[in-house]
């Protein structure tokens, strides 16, 4: 594609709907759990497995995961067991100690439609099922290595022996698509900056016992219904509001809709999402032009500055307060060659990821 060499790819969804609550991720959780591997008999001369075995394995970690008894869960795939581990310990920087008793030949033949799993304290894995084999495959550690305390020879000797540093395998593993994909990138030194502020703060607003959250939706936004969940779960009441670009009358009306909802409002929630699709060649430009209209401007300068409203924006909402001026200058402004904003992504995918955070400010 362009300048771009992208190999053949197939890429496929696959979806299902479940409880929430019964979801269980493949990543450790915490060091010191048993750890089994349910594996299904397969059929003669082949790594196959059998329908009944296979079956009756779905059954017994659905069981599991119901009971609240599995941790976490991740099926075996090209890798076998051994990358299925591996990226079980990645999640939570978590390692494994393998019992003693435990064939390491067995991590690297195929073992498809087996589970590896990570059982809670005291949990119960029936072990009669004749279709199933379940193996005990050791217990998660605090460090982030894969163990093996070897085996007994013939002499009485304990050999084979071996402690993975998993710190410089993931290096490995990652560093294979830093050619494709860079996961890092060398940013410019960040100054740290601070604000004292030495006057007091006059709180202007008004004391009602649940404050207003109005939460304009536009079109390709998402996550309006959690931030409304949110805010009501929080003691607030959240109302949403579709803005209507089907027609210029239509825009006009929601113009002024929204003006009034935010006038009545203690907080302005703007959502996530894309934001006429992110067009043109941008993000949140349809947000930043309707909220630079008159009356809304006017609208959300009495909030802030008049009531000591409060404005949130999440994703496509942040794009859109960075490029209204309203942060970091609190004010819908026009914009400069001195304004912030959000610049390109240097390593070329989005990343879920904790971070911290430090407040720059009394």
């Amino acid at each position: 594609f362009e300048d771009l060499d992208v190999p053949p790819t197939l890429v496929s969804f696959a979806t299902a709907v479940g409880n929430v609550a019964r979801a269980t991720s493949p990543e450790f959780k915490g060091a010191g759990h048993e750890l089994v591997l349910i594996q299904p008999a397969c059929e003669l001369g082949s790594i196959v497995p059998g329908k009944k075995g296979l079956l009756e394995a779905f059954d017994l970690v659905e069981e599991l995961i119901g009971s609240a008894q599995a941790l976490a869960v991740s099926t075996a795939g090209y890798g076998g067991l051994a990358e299925a581990l591996f990226k079980m310990c990645v999640g939570n920087q978590l390692g494994v100690a393998l019992d003693r008793n435990f064939d390491v030949d067995e991590l690297f033949v195929p073992a498809y439609g087996s589970f590896i799993v990570e059982l809670a304290e005291n949990a119960h894995v029936d072990e009669r099922i004749a279709s199933i084999a379940v193996t005990r495959l050791g217990a998660t550690t605090a460090e982030y290595t894969i163990a093996y305390p070897g085996h007994v020879a013939s002499s009485g000797e304990r050999v084979g022996a071996e402690t993975i540093d998993l710190a410089q395998l993931q290096e490995a593993w990652e560093h294979g698509i830093e050619d494709v994909f860079p996961y890092r990138a060398a940013g410019e030194e960040v100054q740290t900056v601070s604000f004292h502020a030495e006057a007091p703060h006059v709180f202007l607003g008004g004391r009602t016992p649940r404050p207003r959250v109005i939460i304009p939706v536009f079109p390709g936004n998402n996550c309006e219904y959690d931030s409304a969940r949110a805010f009501n779960r929080a003691g607030a009441q959240a109302e949403t509001l579709i803005v209507n670009n089907l027609t210029p009358a239509a825009v006009a009306e929601s113009t002024e809709k929204l003006a009034q909802a935010i006038r009545d409002s203690q907080i302005v929630m703007i959502p996530g999402g894309f934001s006429g699709g992110d067009e043109p060649d941008g993000s949140a430009k349809f947000i930043t032009a309707f909220f630079r209209a008159p009356q809304v401007t006017e609208a959300v300068r009495d909030l802030l500055q008049s009531r000591d409203g409060l404005m949130l924006g999440i994703c496509n909402g942040f794009q859109a307060l960075v490029k209204l001026g309203l942060v970091p200058f609190g004010d819908i402004r026009p914009m400069d060659a001195g304004c912030p904003t959000l610049t390109f992504n240097t390593i070329g995918r989005h990343q879920s990821r904790l971070v911290r955070t430090r407040v720059a400010s009394n």
